[in-house]
């Protein structure tokens, strides 16, 4: 019996410790559509998208997928930015939080992207950890989403390391 017990205890303090350890590691960044070159202009005839997600402790084990329409650009990890160009005019962006949902709330976050030609819009997504992050009808750690001000976004941008690109499937 207190074999059993001690093979139990060490197994979940096992399993608590990769549990910290895949938290801690955060989860790669992958684009699954060409990446755009953010020190680069956008063409007259195209805009451009740049979605950074907020480098947060409580939650960085789960990706964030983005989606342009229908279309997926790429797997988003704590800390990172996704960028890519495209063609011009109103779209809907959602990013979804990869990650179990205890209460059946939304995991997903809406982004109605206006995209003028020769324009880039930067927008900031994270995790609502409290209660006055909530959205109405969402849950805590359901991702939120924020539009940023070139500064700002240019700022992030310098230095920061490129998303990794693979078409996938």
């Amino acid at each position: 019996m207190l074999e059993s017990t001690r093979l139990a205890a060490r197994t979940a303090t096992a399993a608590l410790l990769l549990l910290a350890a895949a938290s801690c590691a955060g989860v790669s960044t992958v684009q699954r559509v060409p990446v755009a070159d953010v020190a680069a202009a956008v063409s007259a005839e195209r805009s451009r998208a740049v979605v950074f997600r907020r480098d947060q402790v409580p939650g960085r084990e789960f990706p964030f997928v983005v989606y342009d329409g229908e279309r997926e650009i790429g797997r988003l990890g704590a800390g990172r930015h996704l960028a890519w160009d495209h063609v011009p005019g109103r779209r809907l962006l959602r990013v979804v939080a990869k990650r179990p949902s205890l209460t059946g709330s939304p995991l997903d976050v809406l982004i109605d992207h206006r995209a003028e030609a020769g324009g880039t819009r930067y927008y900031e997504v994270r995790l609502a950890l409290g209660d006055d992050e909530r959205p109405v009808g969402g849950s805590v750690a359901a991702p939120l989403a924020d539009e940023l001000d070139a500064g700002e976004a240019l700022r992030r941008l310098e230095g920061a390391e490129a998303p990794n690109f693979d078409e996938g499937d």
